[in-house]
């Protein structure tokens, strides 16, 4: 066994991982990024010390060759070396073991700016003290309180620091003029023509954000407090925000920018992030789901690591019927080795198709993957290749829409009608008026694994049309899986199968047949 790799499997059964990686990021080669790898998963590794080395190897895995997932303005020394060297340690590590593999890197790369992950299903504000990281309602029992330095949990921890309070208001006066006002002071700005302030948050004391909306859309604007004057105005709906000082921190889209007193001084990519917060010592927390990361913007901000494509990804994940294949954020891949096949360009990535919400707006087949959208149908056969474009089969947002998963037949159900197609050719097999229980999005219609459609009325009725016949039969069978249907949910940001753990970003679905997992952003082998 490698000695660094028996070194490491000692501390972290001992519980002393802290001072192997104060020791290993020092060093001017892989160890440095092992030892951030281990940084960031901490709070877990103390906790589950038998998942260190897969929790290390779903940091380092194609690390240094990633270019698939990530871009960034440098590429990171020893960075290959590092991934080379974990994958040595779990070929010696692995042999007769029940783990988890990550095929694909964490959603934010190890150079990205992490300092370290914390998960939680409590939900609740992110509070810092000088040494811990609080998260819950202050004065709740349902709260968590961890140790940064260790990552330990602190039982009983308590922090008791309430919300900010502010009597800042913003005044309603039309269009071309935000007014803030408090008990002895008015701040009068003038803005664009067709720009409205409606909203108001102060982030600290010298700096407030005022939300409102323009010709185009959304906005907000950054008001410096003490001088009266905007530092800066941006687009977007801000999804969580925090500020310290001249210092604040605003997402939109995925995307994280930094200002201070001058205006903008970068940016950064997190996905999802819902609640922002600053530490003491200026690092910043993001939660993102389970997951609070804890960040060096700085440090952020000159990596500059971004996902691969700018553009939004549609937020899908679906196996085929024979799990070989997996359709997740508009790549086709090879579940066996986690490699993309070729990128889907599908026509609608927000989810106005298939009569359901965004996450159920593509279905995979043994033909391929189809879409059904406001732009028509669209299907791909299992290498990626376009094979039908009809722009006349269009399905809206409050239409019911099933795919058989045997490639055969499309259900559409708008208005009071059912009719079902075939799939490919477009012949009609069979229509009917049908009032269909379940309201929008929830319509009880689906097919079955053998290509049986099956639907239920307001009335209570269950019907059956068999894959081979155009005459439905009254039955009392339940409702088939309907897609979109998550197999398996991770539980406070980790995936366990059996006695096997991981982190994980996101909720995953299992695998029909086989024993893989994935997300939007996540493939994981179990390795038995």
């Amino acid at each position: 066994m490698h000695p660094w790799l028996a070194q490491l499997l000692d501390e972290a059964e001992a519980r002393q991982l802290p001072a192997l990686i104060d020791a290993w990021q020092g060093f001017d080669d892989a160890r440095t990024w092992i030892a951030r790898a281990l940084r960031i998963d901490l709070a877990l590794a103390i906790e589950r010390p038998e998942i260190v080395l897969p929790a290390l190897y779903r940091r380092c895995v194609r690390f240094g060759d990633d270019e698939r997932f990530f871009k960034r303005n440098i590429q990171p020394r020893h960075a290959r070396e590092a991934s080379a060297l974990v994958e040595e340690w779990i070929a010696a590590w692995a042999p007769g073991r029940h783990w988890l593999r990550s095929l694909w890197p964490a959603a934010v790369a190890l150079d990205a700016g992490v300092v370290a992950e914390y998960r939680t299903e409590i939900a609740g504000q992110i509070v810092f003290s000088s040494d811990g990281l609080f998260v819950g309602s202050v004065g709740n029992t349902d709260r968590v309180v961890w140790e940064r330095a260790t990552g330990r949990r602190m039982p009983g921890a308590q922090l008791d620091r309430p919300p900010r309070d502010t009597d800042w208001e913003v005044e309603d006066v039309g269009e071309g003029r935000i007014v803030l006002v408090t008990h002895d002071r008015k701040i009068e700005i003038a803005v664009g023509g067709y720009e409205e302030a409606n909203g108001l948050d102060v982030l600290s004391p010298e700096i407030a954000m005022v939300r409102g909306i323009d010709g185009d859309g959304y906005v907000y604007w950054l008001v410096d407090l003490v001088r009266g004057r905007i530092i800066t105005q941006g687009e977007g709906v801000p999804m969580a925000y925090a500020g310290a000082g001249q210092r604040c921190y605003v997402a939109v889209r995925d995307v994280i920018h930094a200002f201070d007193g001058g205006g903008p001084i970068g940016s950064w990519t997190c996905p999802k992030v819902t609640s922002l917060a600053i530490a003491p010592d200026h690092l910043i927390a993001t939660r993102s789901d389970h997951v609070i990361r804890l960040w060096d913007p700085d440090l952020a901000i000159a990596a500059g690591v971004q996902r691969a494509t700018d553009e939004p990804l549609p937020a899908t994940t679906m196996w085929s019927p024979d799990g070989a294949l997996l359709f997740s954020s508009g790549r086709l891949v090879d579940a066996s080795t986690g490699n993309v096949i070729t990128e889907l360009r599908v026509a609608d990535w927000s989810g106005a198709i298939e009569g359901g919400p965004p996450d159920r707006y593509q279905a995979f087949t043994e033909l391929g993957v189809v879409e059904t959208s406001t732009r028509g149908l669209r299907v791909w056969d299992r290498g990626g290749a376009l094979v039908l474009e009809d722009r006349e089969r269009i399905a809206w947002s409050h239409d019911g829409v099933a795919i058989d998963p045997t490639g055969r037949r499309l259900a559409l159900h708008r208005g009071d009608r059912l009719s079902v197609t075939a799939l490919l050719v477009g012949t009609l097999v069979f229509e009917q008026e049908v009032e269909l229980a379940g309201g929008w999005g929830d319509l009880q219609l689906g097919f079955t694994d053998a290509g049986e459609l099956w639907w239920e009325t307001k009335a209570g009725e269950r019907w059956l049309l068999a894959a081979d016949s155009v005459e439905p039969q009254r039955t009392e069978t339940d409702a088939p899986p309907f897609e979109g249907e998550p197999a398996l949910e991770s539980r406070d940001g980790l995936l366990v199968v059996g006695d096997a753990a991981l982190p994980v970003d996101e909720p995953v679905k299992q695998a029909p047949h086989g024993q893989l997992y994935a997300g939007c952003a996540t493939l994981i082998r179990l390795v038995d």
